[in-house]
């Protein structure tokens, strides 16, 4: 059985990342929806089960259906896993047009032990949670993007800095940018610096 059930999970995935990244073809996730039920039938309350499908209909941007899933994944899973049932039912809540109940949420599955997968999704969720102004999880996702990106990711470097100056912390926010212009050469040339210009000039620190 666990054999066949990890066949049926990573062709969902694949079925899922070719919907997303390829073709916007209805039938893979015609496809996905029967290894989804196969993969119900072998385990019907394993939780990567439940993400399969709440990725699937988040793909077709069913943001209700996604929140059912999530809710039902906390409330048959530990606290390790519940951190990504929080974490996805933000998501449903933020597709929803519910920006601060989601970010809660995915502040929640956070706290439970959930990790950011990929840099992209960091980084937006460092762009959220800082323009709510919930610095902490702000720097947190920014950090994380760093991190999954190899430890070179400008644009998040930067936006830490910017997140300790609009915390007030200014030292802390000219050590990081100094680390920032220590690290990246001709600042100056790349594409949106512009708008960070000004608080390097407040701060004193120098860049070319």
């Amino acid at each position: 059985h666990q054999y066949l059930y990890d066949y049926y999970y990573i062709s969902t995935r694949l079925y899922h990342s070719a919907y997303a990244n390829i073709k916007r073809d209805p039938q893979l996730l015609e496809k996905s929806n029967y290894l989804i039920d196969r993969l119900k039938e072998l385990n019907p309350n394993r939780h990567e089960t439940y993400f399969m499908a709440i990725e699937r209909v988040m793909l077709m941007r069913n943001f209700i259906e996604a929140s059912e899933i999530s809710k039902k994944v906390i409330s048959i899973t530990n606290n390790d896993i519940s951190g990504s049932g929080h974490y996805y039912l933000g998501l449903s809540l933020i597709g929803l047009n519910k920006m601060s109940e989601g970010l809660e949420e995915v502040k929640r599955g956070i706290e439970l032990g959930y990790q950011y997968e990929d840099p992209f999704s960091a980084q937006t969720f460092g762009n959220y949670f800082g323009d709510a102004e919930m610095y902490a999880e702000s720097l947190h996702a920014y950090n994380s993007a760093i991190r999954l990106s190899g430890g070179n990711d400008l644009e998040s470097e930067l936006k830490i800095g910017l997140i300790y100056f609009f915390k007030g912390e200014l030292k802390e926010a000219k050590q990081s940018l100094l680390n920032v212009s220590r690290k990246y050469k001709n600042l100056s040339k790349n594409e949106g610096f512009n708008l960070f210009a000004p608080i390097f000039n407040e701060l004193g620190v120098p860049f070319n």
